[in-house]
């Protein structure tokens, strides 16, 4: 394998990398403003992602999360 065989091969990791980065960006987000929404319909602050996965799992089920 060539120098240039395994940067192009990086490139494409590095490419895919960014997607999956982006995406997380935005779930992360996403789980944010549900913690904020979710807080406020339960009177509850600084709720955090973990804690709202534990209220879907107490509500909806473990296979929901």
């Amino acid at each position: 394998m060539t120098e240039d065989d395994i940067l192009r091969r990086a490139a494409d990791a590095f490419s895919r990398y960014d997607i999956m980065m982006a995406e997380k960006r935005k779930l992360d987000d996403e789980l944010r403003s549900l913690c904020r929404e979710y807080g406020m319909a339960v009177r509850v602050w600084g709720l955090a992602p973990h804690m709202l996965r534990k209220a879907v799992n107490a509500r909806l089920g473990d296979k929901a999360a």
